[in-house]
């Protein structure tokens, strides 16, 4: 399709850093791209690859896409603001896997306390994606 999309056994080594309903992120210690970020591996999990069905790989294929259209400014603000798909990541028969993304950073992450006392650390539930809208959830969470 384009130099957006890799194998994902062009990814090295995985470290596993999170599990969702959705899918699983790796830490990728010895792969790099040109952007200036550390970047993690979100793999889908089966079920999730099952129900999107072929049009996940085009739908995957023109998100990152569009990110790549933009103008440097552009491209610099939304990545700023967002945790945006980086490249798409497919099997060795050409099926979409998963995405690279940026990892995380901290100021998109909240606290939470459990009613047993323990406290987790986990991302801002809609928040990931547009950090301009971070007040709002924040204001939404309590």
């Amino acid at each position: 399709m384009s130099d957006l999309v890799l194998r994902r056994g062009e990814l090295g080594q995985l470290e596993r850093l999170a599990s969702g309903g959705t899918a699983i992120v790796y830490r990728l210690p010895q792969f790099r791209i040109p952007e200036p970020f550390e970047v993690v591996y979100k793999e889908y999990k089966p079920k999730t690859l099952q129900t999107a069905g072929p049009g996940l790989l085009p739908g995957l294929h023109a998100i990152v896409e569009f990110r790549m259209r933009l103008e440097t400014k552009q491209r610099d603000l939304l990545d700023e603001r967002s945790i945006w798909p980086l490249r798409l990541v497919t099997d060795d028969h050409g099926a979409a896997v998963g995405i690279l993304m940026r990892l995380i950073p901290d100021r998109f992450f909240q606290k939470l306390y459990l009613p047993s006392g323990a406290q987790e650390t986990k991302p801002h539930f809609g928040c990931v994606f547009v950090a301009e809208q971070k007040e709002l959830c924040l204001a939404r969470l309590g």
